[in-house]
C-alpha cells in the first residue's frame, strides 16, 4: 500500500483492492496476461511460494545482465524467457524482495546502485489501470534510496533493464 500510496496519491491508493495469491511464476501466461486488463482487480498481485522463506540478506544476486536481445520487445517475453531459462535454477523473488530491500536499505549491495532498473520477476501486480505489471527497484543515487516502480508486461524492454534473481 505504501508503494501505491507514493504512485497514485492516498486518495487513489485507497481504491486498490489489496488481494495476494501464492502462483508459481512458471505457470504464468505472460502473453495472456499482458492482454488481460481490469481495473476492478486494481491492488491484487502475487507471490511466488518458493520464496516465501527465503532468509533476506543472506542469498547472492544473481543480475541477468545480457537481456539486450529483447530491447524494444515487450516485456511479457522477456519473462517467459526467464522462467523458461532460470526456473529451477535459481530462486526468483518478487514484491517481498522488494519490500525487504526498501526496508532495509543499508542492505543493498552496491552492485544494485548503479541506476539500472531490476525486474523482480516473482510477483506481478494490478496496477489503477488494471494492466499486470512487474515490480521493479532502482537505485535513485540523488536520494540515496530505493526508488520502488512496476513495469507492464506491454511495456519495451530498454537498455538498462536487467531481470534479479537470487541464489
Amino acid at each position: 500500500m505504501e508503494a501505491f500510496i507514493a504512485w497514485f496519491g492516498t486518495t487513489k491508493a485507497k481504491m486498490a483492492k489489496m488481494k495476494a495469491e501464492f502462483i508459481y511464476p512458471k505457470l504464468h501466461d505472460y502473453k495472456a496476461l499482458s492482454e488481460d486488463v481490469n481495473a476492478s482487480e486494481f491492488g491484487r498481485y502475487t507471490l511466488n511460494p518458493w520464496t516465501q522463506m527465503l532468509v533476506h540478506g543472506q542469498h547472492e544476486f544473481l543480475i541477468l545482465e545480457d537481456l539486450s536481445q529483447f530491447n524494444g520487445r515487450p516485456i511479457h517475453e522477456v519473462m517467459k524467457y526467464v522462467m523458461e531459462a532460470y526456473h529451477g535454477k535459481c530462486n526468483i523473488p518478487g514484491i517481498e524482495l522488494w519490500v525487504w530491500l526498501h526496508e532495509n536499505e543499508d542492505k543493498i549491495p552496491d552492485k544494485l546502485k548503479d541506476g539500472n532498473c531490476y525486474h523482480l520477476p516473482g510477483s506481478l501486480l494490478r496496477d489503477s489501470d488494471g494492466h499486470w505489471c512487474v515490480p521493479v527497484l532502482r537505485w535513485a543515487d540523488s536520494k540515496k534510496a530505493i526508488s520502488r516502480g512496476a513495469n507492464s508486461l506491454t511495456d519495451l524492454w530498454k537498455p538498462g533493464y536487467h531481470a534479479l534473481l537470487v541464489k
